[in-house]
């Protein structure tokens, strides 16, 4: 089934595919708006146009079908504007789902309902051991070949590193946020694929660039200007990139790397500090080499 269902306000359930075919989770944006001033992009004088809202979320559910691969979608929720951003609300690793524990109280219940989404197609999310300071949120965890790499200095802890380490049984390498303004670490750190990654150093402390300097053979260092367009807040279908705008110097960084480009503007969710990353909960991330 290849309609979106914004308009049915109808959830689309998850089809029989191959494991490695890569698979996301969207939410509907029906009830997305600017209500709380969470991070420094939001500015509830400045609201987003439900008409470019749909329009934009449309485009990036058939861009990622496009590349070849599958989207979920779920319902959304009154009272709960941010759930657009599934990415956030949990951690699917190698076939086991962890529910996120928000630092900001508004957010919680978006935890709750992925959770549900997720029980109803038949998989039961587990919980962070409860410890004192253990936020975290999805945004801040990437996977970089067999590494697992999260963020923490705004929105997770890295009690919450040790919290999802201990759950998994998996080495989380903890990374410092220093920027405001890119508060989830996936806001300035895309993986690529096994040797490549984006990066925008600025908006990390000198000991998370030199882990990254020692994990990634390959980086793609991205400009304040590029960090700034959302540049990282990409995911990766079949070695296309998808992000929400491409400047032209990285669009031919990117080609010389062997890199396609899709441009799915997302401008309107920019609003609230989220982009493509932000929009897509990617349900069978893996650590694991593929068959």
């Amino acid at each position: 089934m290849k309609a979106t269902v914004f308009e049915a306000g109808e959830e689309r359930r998850p089809s029989l595919l191959p494991a490695a075919r890569p698979r996301y989770l969207l939410c509907e944006p029906r009830y997305f708006a600017v209500v709380d001033e969470l991070n420094p992009w939001m500015d509830r004088s400045v609201q987003p146009s439900p008409d470019c809202v749909a329009a934009e979320w449309t485009g990036l559910v058939r861009t990622v079908e496009s590349l070849g691969a599958d989207v979920d979608v779920m319902r959304g929720v009154s009272g709960l504007p941010d759930l657009v951003f599934t990415r956030d609300a949990c951690i699917p690793l190698d076939g086991s789902y962890v529910r996120a524990r928000f630092r900001c109280p508004e957010r919680r219940a978006e935890a709750d309902h992925v959770a549900a989404w997720l029980r109803r197609h038949g998989r039961e999310p587990a919980d962070l051991e409860p410890a004192q300071d253990a936020y975290l949120e999805g945004g801040d965890v990437c996977v970089f070949g067999p590494h697992v790499l999260a963020g923490w200095g705004f929105r997770s802890s890295r009690a919450g590193h040790a919290a999802l380490a201990d759950r998994l049984d998996v080495t989380v390498h903890s990374l410092r946020l220093v920027d405001p303004r890119f508060y989830h670490l996936d806001m300035c750190v895309c993986p690529l694929d096994g040797r490549h990654a984006l990066v925008a150093p600025e908006m990390l402390d000198r000991a998370a660039r030199r882990l990254l300097s020692d994990l990634v053979p390959e980086p793609i260092e991205l400009c304040r200007a590029e960090a700034l367009s959302f540049c990282a807040n990409a995911i990766v279908v079949d070695g296309c990139v998808v992000m929400s705008q491409c400047p032209p110097r990285l669009r031919h960084v990117l080609a010389e790397h062997g890199f396609e480009v899709r441009c799915a503007p997302v401008a309107e969710f920019r609003k609230a500090g989220g982009a493509v990353s932000c929009l897509t909960l990617p349900l069978n991330r893996s650590t694991r080499p593929a068959a």
